[in-house]
């Protein structure tokens, strides 16, 4: 089989209704094919499995190459808001230089992702090895098995709530402390369970920089949002106040 009907085969594009034809098609933009199959050719993706998610900025497949079984994380070119994007670049001295358009900020962002995987991971951080990077499309470690991805902390049913919080707060420290990262988005929404204590962070594009001029105001959100969530199912934990302290002390 030619690698675009491959391709065409394994996304399921013609199975697909109107509203999902579009999105995939919108993924799947010509200048993405043609990365995809200089990956496939190339053998960094052997096999694309199924997709995971759908979301704002990116669609996620369960694929293989030579490490096991890959995400590969395809970021939207045609419908990715710029606006959504600049402010987590724009302040970030590791990409000064950037063209303002949307192709070549996409690229960017996936590259920026990458970087901040790699960086996290080497503070001790849990998160999924990445693999490569080409244009707008990022191979890294899947987090779950052949059948499914694992839970996301949000959806996870059997949790020790007291040991993941320690985990993630311990994470975020480092993040700042080691990593010289803030997530800037994190929640329960953007953690993965590997198991009832095993939390994983995703998600790390916007990341920045602890010197961003907005950095503590991210920080300030993640700080929130992981306590809010962990109120519900803990019975002690930081005040937002000492959690910042925590982190950055």
């Amino acid at each position: 089989m030619e690698p675009l009907e491959y391709l065409l085969a394994k996304v399921n594009l013609t199975d697909r209704t109107g509203d999902e034809r579009k999105t995939f098609g919108e993924v799947f933009d010509e200048r993405t094919v043609r990365i995809i199959l200089k990956l496939i050719n190339s053998g960094d993706i052997i096999d694309i499995l199924y997709p995971v998610s759908t979301g704002k900025e990116a669609n996620i497949f369960c694929g293989k190459n030579s490490h096991g079984l890959t995400a590969i994380k395809i970021y939207r070119i045609a419908t990715t808001s710029f606006r959504s994007i600049y402010n987590y670049i724009d302040g970030d001295r590791r990409f000064t230089n950037f063209k303002h358009n949307i192709k070549d900020m996409i690229f960017l962002w996936a590259r920026k992702e990458y970087k901040n995987l790699m960086r996290m991971r080497s503070a001790g951080i849990s998160v999924p090895e990445a693999y490569l990077c080409r244009g707008n499309i990022l191979i890294m470690e899947y987090i779950g098995n052949e059948d499914s991805p694992s839970f996301t902390l949000k959806d996870m049913v059997d949790v020790d709530y007291e040991r993941t919080y320690r985990k993630i707060t311990d994470y975020m420290k480092l993040m700042y402390k080691k990593a010289r990262l803030v997530h800037s988005d994190l929640s329960e929404y953007n953690i993965l369970m590997r198991s009832e204590a095993e939390p994983v962070i995703i998600d790390v594009a916007q990341a920045v920089l602890i010197e961003h001029p907005n950095s503590m105001e991210f920080l300030n959100r993640d700080v929130k949002n992981i306590n809010n969530y962990f109120r519900k199912h803990v019975k002690k934990i930081y005040t937002d106040k000492e959690l910042i302290d925590y982190i950055v002390k």
